[in-house]
């Protein structure tokens, strides 16, 4: 239920509502726009960078959002080098353009044991592939998983 609150602070209210409700349906469901939102980082040397990851959880309470990445990624020295980011998503349906400025921590080692036995094995082996992310193969396929 909205508080009583001016005419344009309600609908504030109700598009912040709106946007955790998307995001927290993006984690359950494959189909959904926000499962698959684009990534923004900035490289070391000030180069922007953009590329799709995957939603894994959403956190109304405590405003986080979770998603996975391999160590060895580009992301994750964009994101040491420079620990702000920008996920963004295009809802066709909802004709809703989201954009989220965030504060990354990167967890790894005991931080994420709980999270990574969570994760599907399938999903599982799309980390620590080789060669590592970000470089060329030949073909589509190859690479070591």
């Amino acid at each position: 239920m909205t508080p009583d609150l001016h005419p344009w602070a309600a609908d504030l209210y109700d598009l912040y509502a709106q946007v955790w409700t998307r995001l927290v349906r993006g984690v359950r469901d494959r189909r959904a726009p926000m499962r698959h939102p684009t990534l923004a980082t900035v490289t070391p040397d000030g180069k922007p960078q953009a590329r799709t990851v995957v939603l894994r959880a959403a956190d109304k309470t405590t405003g986080t959002l979770d998603i996975h990445t391999d160590l060895q990624s580009s992301k994750v020295a964009d994101l040491r080098a420079t620990p702000f980011a920008v996920l963004h998503v295009w809802d066709t349906g909802a004709h809703l353009q989201m954009r989220l400025e965030a504060t990354v921590t990167i967890l790894t080692g005991p931080d994420v044991a709980a999270l990574w036995a969570g994760v599907p094995d399938a999903s599982r082996q799309s980390y620590g592939s080789l060669p590592a992310p970000g470089q060329p193969i030949q073909q589509a396929l190859d690479y070591a998983k």
